[in-house]
């Protein structure tokens, strides 16, 4: 019987010690999810672009409504529109051609406008919340991708800033030497 108690105690301890560790764990993922998030917030910290972003988000919601030959037409011109505000954050002024290239490039193609009507089709026959699924699937759709594109142009514009920049200090230096 001491036997199977020593064994016990020590099957206990070994289950505090683990609990332990676990806790010691836990902690540092948070730790490390804190410092992630910190690190994304830092990213993005153009409050101005956010806000353009947010605007045409919603606005391409409510063009989403839109039958879907209007709102394809819709949804790729305030797209452009988009990508002219946040270009003009960066001082650089985008023609509409310059806009349209941008976006086939950032997006390759329509991802809205080919992607919510099956979705939206589909939804129909499931009953009671079919109908309504379908109401919001387009709006939906136009709004994260407007904000995907977005997010994607700023991305682009901050990283070409950061590349004028370097290119602007090699020929600074380049020119001292």
């Amino acid at each position: 019987m001491a036997e199977e108690s020593t064994t016990y105690q020590e099957k206990a301890q070994r289950l505090n010690s683990l609990r332990q560790e676990l806790a010691d764990a836990e902690r540092e993922l948070k730790r490390a999810r804190q410092a992630t998030l910190e690190q994304r917030k830092g990213v993005t910290s153009n409050p101005k672009c956010e806000a353009i972003i947010n605007r045409y988000a919603l606005m391409a919601a409510v063009a989403g409504l839109l039958p879907t030959f209007l709102d394809a037409a819709a949804l790729t011109g305030l797209q452009i529109k988009m990508i002219d505000e946040l270009a003009e954050q960066f001082g650089k002024n985008y023609t509409e051609e310059e806009g349209k290239n941008t976006l086939a490039a950032i997006t390759g193609g329509m991802i809205a406008p080919i992607a919510a009507p099956p979705i939206a089709s589909a939804a129909v026959v499931v009953p009671v919340v079919g109908p309504l699924v379908s109401v919001v699937a387009s709006p939906a759709a136009a709004a994260i991708s407007t904000r995907v594109i977005g997010h994607l142009a700023l991305e682009r514009l901050e990283r070409g800033e950061a590349d004028v920049a370097k290119t602007s200090g090699k020929e600074a230096e380049v020119a001292s030497h």
